[in-house]
């Protein structure tokens, strides 16, 4: 793994990496040995990867369960932050979904998140609003913009929801609630 990474840093030069080039370089072993080059490697390049590129590097490093894989997600979070602003639903979802699934919080992406959620509130369907919710409440996200924008289509779609998105949407409403409890 070493040396195709050498290799593809001398062919391509590490800011010009792609992403599905990096991921499929990301291991739980590379991750172990190696997260100071992978962090090098995915920082420079983040800024030039569209964000559906930028999700498939956050899902596999997802996947893998390490503080190293979490320390990478920390580190390219911001870089994440200015690709929101043009999400596409199923975009924010799956950028959602990398850093609830680990537990990642980065202040300022929760808060683009959220934004972003809000903007999108007619062309969300319930499985996404359930997926961004969900999300912000395993990070600890604080704040209840994203909650109160979302509630109007959490409020119309649940009749038809599955008993999974109620319970779901449930628990991160509830932990909403206790965190703001004064």
């Amino acid at each position: 793994i070493s040396l195709r990474l050498q290799y593809l840093g001398d062919s391509v030069g590490k800011e010009h990496i792609r992403a599905v080039d990096l991921a499929v370089l990301v291991t739980p072993r590379t991750v172990k040995e190696m997260p100071d080059i992978i962090a090098d490697w995915s920082t420079a390049a983040a800024s030039s990867w569209s964000l559906s590129s930028t999700n498939v590097y956050l899902t596999t490093l997802s996947s893998i369960p390490s503080k190293g894989a979490r320390r990478l997600l920390r580190d390219i979070s911001s870089k994440v932050i200015p690709k929101l602003a043009t999400a596409s639903p199923s975009q924010l979802c799956s950028t959602a979904a990398a850093f609830g699934r680990t537990h990642v919080r980065n202040d300022e992406l929760c808060d683009a998140m959220a934004e972003r959620a809000g903007a999108l509130v007619k062309e969300l369907t319930l499985h996404q609003a359930t997926i961004v919710l969900s999300a912000l409440a395993a990070v600890e996200y604080r704040k209840n913009k994203a909650f109160l924008d979302l509630a109007p289509l959490v409020l119309d779609g649940v009749s038809s929801a599955t008993a999974h998105h109620v319970a779901n949407l449930i628990v991160s409403y509830a932990k909403l609630v206790v965190w703001n409890y004064k």
